[in-house]
């Protein structure tokens, strides 16, 4: 299915249609969660060139494998990002259609990565997205801590905090009023660890059998 299409269809089925069989009205959540690599924005490009550029100045008689970044690296990898890589990362098709779709909808907008945040800002600033997701509902590293997604640290230690102080002072999260969008197992532990609903996106940075195989 063509990209733009996709969406549309997330926007038609998951925003306005009920979600149960006693559900009268059409459904309303009460936030979207997007991940960012895969997501909205195609980074294929830009993670292949910084880990090249990380091995080949680090570990180059290594496999070319996540599994062999090692954590003493990462900062490297980062720093060759931030370097090289900032312009090869693209919104897909369609992204700023389905931001403007949710916010037309009156949903607010999360972004949930465990890139470094100053990147994300970038990332929106540079292509004209940041009117379409607040700043304060933007989660990367370092807000975690010393933990990462798929840990739900990023939505109870900082997006809830938020959303009750400035949506709701009474916000409190009720079963599947969260939709979270990704497509890789981590997205799919993190909607689970927070209790949302999962729109997978199959396209992007993904393994699609991993995904498939998790129990539903």
């Amino acid at each position: 299915m063509p990209l733009r299409k996709a969406l549309q269809t997330t926007l038609k089925v998951f925003l306005t249609t009920p979600h149960t069989s006693t559900s009268k009205k059409a459904s309303k959540y009460k936030l979207v969660i997007l991940d960012f690599d895969g997501t909205l924005f195609d980074t294929v490009e830009a993670l292949t060139c910084s880990f090249i550029l990380t091995f080949e100045e680090l570990i180059s008689n290594h496999k070319l494998d996540m599994e062999t970044l090692y954590p003493p690296h990462v900062k490297k990898f980062r720093e060759m990002y931030a370097l090289h890589a900032l312009e090869l990362q693209k919104p897909y098709p369609s992204a700023k259609e389905l931001l403007m779709g949710l916010k037309a909808r009156g949903i607010p907008v999360a972004i949930v990565s465990n890139k470094v945040i100053t990147v994300l800002f970038g990332a929106m600033d540079r292509y004209k997205l940041s009117e379409y997701v607040q700043s304060d509902l933007i989660v990367g590293d370092p807000l975690y801590g010393e933990r990462r997604k798929s840990d739900p640290v990023g939505h109870t230690n900082v997006l809830v905090p938020y959303l009750k102080n400035i949506y709701w002072d009474d916000w409190v999260q009720k079963e599947r009023e969260i939709l979270m969008m990704g497509g890789i197992v981590t997205e799919f532990k993190f909607a689970r660890s927070i209790g949302a609903r999962l729109c997978w996106f199959k396209f992007g940075n993904r393994n699609k059998a991993d995904c498939e195989g998790l129990p539903s």
